[in-house]
């Protein structure tokens, strides 16, 4: 008969903080979602109007100019939309880049946006007391400055709750 207090119930309890954790990074990872226009042949030269960069790691629209060679007044054309996003790609801070392109002005106006990669940030581990901190990092297999995908969270995740495991 096990009582309110058994082992395996204080195990449980001194996991809840590390399910939390790691189950909103979980559902905030998964949030992020892009949407891009399926076309863009449509725009395919016309003059461009305008270029817009939507980033959270400060790529600005003359980033684009100057690195790509994208200007307002060239002819829109898809090869240089593509050599635009291998070049972003190259630097390895992003996860994906989506360019949309919309009428505007009698021209086209080109939207990039740069899904910037989730890196491992601090790691921070509480309520703890059945194992160490330095016990629970190596299991998770997290280091600081690493990406972050899915994966990596889930494999995270289980390798700790195996550690609890009898």
């Amino acid at each position: 008969m096990l009582s309110s207090d058994s082992s395996l119930d204080k195990l449980t309890r001194k996991n809840l903080p590390i399910h939390i954790i790691l189950t909103l990074l979980i559902i905030l990872f998964s949030s992020l979602r892009a949407y891009s226009q399926d076309n863009l042949n449509t725009f395919v030269g016309q003059k461009i109007y305008s270029i817009k960069a939507v980033s959270t790691s400060g790529i600005t629209e003359s980033d684009i100019e100057r690195e790509c060679g994208l200007k307002k007044g060239e002819i829109f054309s898809i090869p240089a939309v593509r050599a635009c996003i291998a070049l972003f790609y190259q630097k390895g801070l992003f996860q994906d880049i989506l360019v949309e392109a919309s009428e505007e002005g009698g021209g086209v106006r080109v939207q990039y946006t740069f899904v910037e990669k989730i890196r491992v940030g601090d790691i921070r581990i509480k309520g703890h007391d059945y194992f160490s901190v330095r016990r629970l990092k190596s299991a998770s297999g997290l280091k600081t400055g690493n990406d972050l995908s899915k994966d990596g969270i889930s494999g995270a995740r289980n390798r700790i709750l195996d550690l609890y495991k009898p």
